[in-house]
């Protein structure tokens, strides 16, 4: 594939198998706020990949809430 595709889907892997550590002491977790700010400190992604990836968060991990 892509590099481009490559490396989003290893983007998404990561913060995947990172996501239930994050989110563990966290009593609310927003995809538009703490979670798109997490995405893009601490795996220096863009707005739109950080949003995206939000997005797939969000269908795995029913605690997210949409705003």
């Amino acid at each position: 594939g892509s590099p481009a595709l490559q490396d989003l889907l290893h983007n998404i892997n990561r913060a995947a198998s990172e996501f239930p550590e994050w989110a563990a002491d966290k009593k609310l977790i927003q995809k538009t706020g703490n979670l798109n700010a997490w995405l893009k400190e601490e795996h220096s992604l863009t707005d739109r990949d950080a949003s995206f990836i939000a997005k797939v968060l969000a269908e795995k991990y029913p605690q997210i809430k949409q705003k």
